[in-house]
């Protein structure tokens, strides 16, 4: 994935709006999971893209 964000990135840039939000208001502990999780299947995913392009 030359030339591209990573998985952590484009998690870490998708959710600016939602952790200004949770700077503001605090977290909630399923959204958290769920942000766990999400970022694992994006980094899973990065993974079999980089393998295909190999």
């Amino acid at each position: 994935m030359d030339k591209h964000i990573n998985g952590d990135e484009a998690f870490i840039l998708s959710r600016l709006d939602i952790d200004y939000q949770i700077e503001n208001w605090g977290e909630d502990a399923d959204a958290a999971e769920n942000a766990r999780k999400l970022r694992a299947e994006i980094n899973a995913l990065c993974k079999i893209i980089r393998g295909k392009n190999s």
